[in-house]
């Protein structure tokens, strides 16, 4: 779809934070709404700056750490991954601000762009949320029914993302 229609006109926002849509997308512009495990920031945070998320040793038949934990470079306190966990005071939203911006100007340059929400819940609706304020028509794949109080998609097809995408396409 993304070669059909131009990598200019399409953006990518997620909620995952594993970087697959980055991956399998390259060259369009993208979201990543709650972090990235491909970033680490310090706990503390002593300060705003990210850095590239290091290997981490791990037993994985005992899923114990066999190595030493990333430490920040400037404090020496431990780092975590740049990910917005529930009720986390201590995320640093940086790149994130910065990515949403990007989209802000996207949706300002693209009025009435055609949103294809693909998976999104209702537990966490922020991606609901931002399908919505797109400006154009929302077509929402998902094989969960759509729950009342949540924002209204143009179009519903209730079935999984590979389905969804093989009968829109189709």
């Amino acid at each position: 779809m993304i070669r059909r229609i131009g990598s200019r006109h399409v953006a990518s926002v997620t909620s995952n934070v594993d970087g697959i849509a980055v991956r399998a997308w390259p060259g369009i512009l993208h979201a990543e709404v709650h972090g990235s495990i491909h970033h680490w920031q310090c706990t503390v945070p002593c300060r705003d700056d990210l850095w590239p998320a290091g290997e981490v040793a791990v037993d994985a038949q005992r899923f114990e750490l066999t190595g030493e934990l990333p430490r920040c470079p400037w404090c020496g306190s431990v780092a975590r991954p740049n990910i917005l966990m529930f009720c986390d005071g201590t995320w640093v939203p940086r790149r994130t601000d910065a990515q949403e911006q990007s989209l802000a100007s996207w949706f300002a340059d693209h009025p009435g762009a055609l949103a294809l929400e693909i998976g999104a819940g209702s537990a966490i609706p922020t991606i609901r949320h931002l399908c919505a304020r797109a400006g154009g028509a929302v077509i929402r794949i998902n094989p969960d029914p759509d729950e009342p109080d949540e924002p209204r998609a143009t179009a519903t097809i209730q079935l999984g993302a590979a389905a969804g995408l093989t009968a829109l396409i189709l």
